[in-house]
């Protein structure tokens, strides 16, 4: 049994039957979706790309500048 509160709407059973779609032609139900990204998300993962790439650049150029010293 689930409680609702007022004004809430009441559950509607599920779409699947036994792995088949018991109603095609009824309403989709509602599809939540994520809120649209902001100029900031886009620059902050901009920044960790950019941070990635140089620790990565460097940290490869230092284990080259090793090897290459201890070949002699």
């Amino acid at each position: 049994m689930t409680l609702l509160l007022p004004g809430q709407p009441t559950p509607r059973p599920s779409r699947l039957s036994r792995g088949v779609l018991a109603d095609p032609a009824g309403p989709d139900l509602p599809r939540f979706t994520a809120p649209a990204r902001r100029v900031r998300h886009d620059v902050r993962d901009g920044v960790a790309v950019a941070a990635f790439s140089a620790g990565a650049s460097t940290g490869l150029a230092l284990v080259l500048l090793l090897l290459v010293r201890l070949a002699g």
